[in-house]
């Protein structure tokens, strides 16, 4: 099995040699490089070309959501991978959208909710859009997950 190499942002020392320990007591990570600032990340990045980035929120000259641009621009299989980390936080929500909107439409159409209005219509479909939506996006980030499976898995070799 090919060890993943990582690369750890993170401005203060103590921290980073703490992660460095913990990584080193896995067989199969490898620690390619380290970055005290935002402004390091990037070129390091681009010289090494590490599998995983491990990157503190706030760092001195730039945050976190600038170095992932930065990083991203270089290549489109470390983009894919950084996208593969946060599907996990992605279907989380979209799995509590789908489930609190589903509870919530079908009490509203148990109980034959109206508006309260003197027309007084019936709510629970428009209730119901809220799961509707849920699932359609669902089965977008399941497309953009499988798309993003096949740009980061590695070349297979041919011999």
């Amino acid at each position: 099995m090919n060890s993943i190499s990582i690369v750890l942002a993170e401005d203060h020392h103590v921290v980073r040699q703490g992660l460095r320990a913990l990584l080193a007591a896995e067989p199969d990570f490898v620690v390619v490089g380290e970055a005290a600032s935002g402004l390091e990340v990037a070129p390091l990045v681009e010289r090494v070309k590490p599998d995983v980035l491990v990157v503190d929120f706030v760092m001195p000259g730039l945050n976190a959501p600038d170095i992932v641009r930065r990083a991203t621009r270089l290549s489109p299989r470390t983009r894919a991978k950084l996208d593969l980390f946060t599907f996990v936080f992605f279907f989380i929500y979209v799995g509590a959208l789908i489930w609190v909107g589903s509870t919530l439409a079908w009490g509203s159409f148990l109980e034959g909710e109206g508006t309260g209005t003197p027309w007084n219509p019936r709510i629970w479909p428009v209730k119901f859009a809220i799961p509707v939506a849920g699932v359609l996006l669902l089965l977008q980030g399941i497309a953009n997950l499988l798309r993003d499976l096949g740009i980061a898995r590695p070349e297979s070799r041919a011999s």
